[in-house]
């Protein structure tokens, strides 16, 4: 068996292994060629590796805790968004709650978000009055509480696996990267998963940035996206 048929050979084992660790084709190469090979891969170092162990040391040092991702200034913030939902939204966050104001297919609107015994709650919800959305940068209703049912939007501990009622922390990493820029620090992808009145498949993935709240979310039925919303810009006040 010539080298290139070895290597098709040993090519085919691995795809068939498909999710396995690695493949062996020890008995269709020589230990000569064997220990070359694990040589010059050993000595290799790129890049994306050294930014990789970078942003896992930084993540090992910090203590991440549902607080970081709450807003903890003020600032405007633009969107690329689906129909009906709020492309330009102005934030008031004080480290422990935080306010959004926005407009919707409805008019313009206000969602109050807390911290209680470790999660995030939406804990306030309400249409506005025009007058009110144009006086939004005076409004303060971070104290507002209302009879919504709670719905924990994230819990800690803040690692890969934590789970409450239907949703999971799927990804926790450092820089998150969207369609036109980086959002430095450490992010949070949150996964939900339900089943609605029809029947349909729901999933929705929401990313949350630190320090900026949820920055980025997608809610698909049957693999098909239906309401999405990326952050696009953001002016501190």
């Amino acid at each position: 068996m010539n080298m290139k048929k070895m290597i098709l050979s040993g090519m085919l084992v691995c795809s068939m292994l498909g999710g396995l660790v690695g493949c062996s084709i020890i008995d269709e190469i020589s230990k000569d060629n064997m220990e070359k090979v694990e040589d010059k891969t050993e000595g290799e170092t790129t890049e994306d590796n050294i930014n990789e162990k970078h942003e896992e040391d930084k993540l090992e040092e910090k203590e991440l805790n549902v607080a970081m991702f709450i807003p903890n200034t003020n600032y405007e913030a633009t969107y690329d968004a689906s129909d009906g939902v709020s492309t330009e939204s102005y934030i008031k966050g004080v480290g422990t709650a935080y306010q959004v104001i926005g407009t919707n297919g409805k008019g313009p609107f206000v969602n109050v978000y807390t911290t209680k015994d470790g999660g995030l709650f939406r804990s306030f919800s309400s249409d506005l009055t025009n007058e009110e959305f144009n006086d939004k940068e005076n409004l303060d209703f971070l104290t507002k509480k209302d009879d919504i049912k709670e719905n924990i939007l994230l819990k800690g501990p803040i690692v890969v696996g934590t789970r409450w009622d239907t949703k999971e922390i799927v990804e926790v990493g450092e820089n998150l990267k969207l369609d036109n820029m980086t959002l430095e620090g450490t992010y949070i992808k949150v996964w939900e998963k339900q089943k609605s009145n029809e029947g349909n498949e729901i999933v929705q993935v929401h990313y949350y940035s630190e320090g900026l709240g949820c920055v980025q979310y997608r809610i698909l039925a049957d693999g098909t996206v239906m309401e999405y919303s990326t952050l696009k810009s953001i002016t501190k006040k």
